[in-house]
């Protein structure tokens, strides 16, 4: 019961990160959980709800995002809540100072850095490569010295950003969750290249 376990969290004044991974709460569940304990003020650091049957996770994430601006009116400064789904987040803060990431990509500065998921990485290289292969196979001109010259760049560009640690990361990530998820008789995504 969703309530018993929020007011069990109230209860424990040091508690900061609340792990309910593998716990097989349904969207309606988490959504309440999260909706009580912002409504609550009860404030962690971390709630972990992977691997949970949570469904739909853009109506997740939105309810999730009207949870925190909720919460969020009632701060004047300072603290941060973010929400991680998979490839995507929602993140809401009661100012941001200059300076910080958040503020730059907010504001539009030429210096922000550009983010982009680490799936859209993965499958624009792997693109990238096909794209590669066809113009070799049906392109003359990818026959010649200086075609093979570039598209020998290109496929080693794409080969270091598939080969990069941090897609290895991401692809053990995505590894574990198609286990578990295969345990639970929910095959996902397996990632190999």
């Amino acid at each position: 019961d969703v309530d018993v376990l929020v007011d069990t969290v109230a209860e424990m004044q040091g508690i900061r990160h609340f792990d309910l991974a593998c716990n097989q709460l349904c969207q309606d569940a988490a959504v309440q959980l999260v909706t009580e304990l912002t409504s609550r003020r009860i404030d962690v650091r971390s709630v972990r709800l992977n691997t949970n049957p949570i469904g739909d996770p853009v109506s997740f994430r939105e309810a999730v995002a009207m949870c925190l601006a909720s919460r969020g009116q009632s701060v004047m400064a300072g603290g941060e809540f973010t929400c991680h789904l998979g490839d995507d987040a929602v993140r809401w803060s009661a100012g941001d100072e200059p300076g910080q990431m958040a503020r730059s990509l907010r504001d539009g500065d030429v210096d922000a850095p550009t983010l982009v998921s680490l799936r859209e990485l993965r499958q624009g290289a792997t693109s990238q490569l096909r794209r590669l292969e066809e113009y070799e196979q049906n392109d003359p001109e990818a026959q010649t010295p200086e075609g093979q010259r570039c598209l020998d760049e290109q496929r080693k560009l794409c080969q270091a950003t598939l080969d990069s640690d941090l897609m290895q990361i991401y692809r053990q990530e995505l590894n574990t969750k198609d286990k578990r998820a295969t345990a639970g008789g929910e095959p996902n995504e397996t990632v190999t290249s």
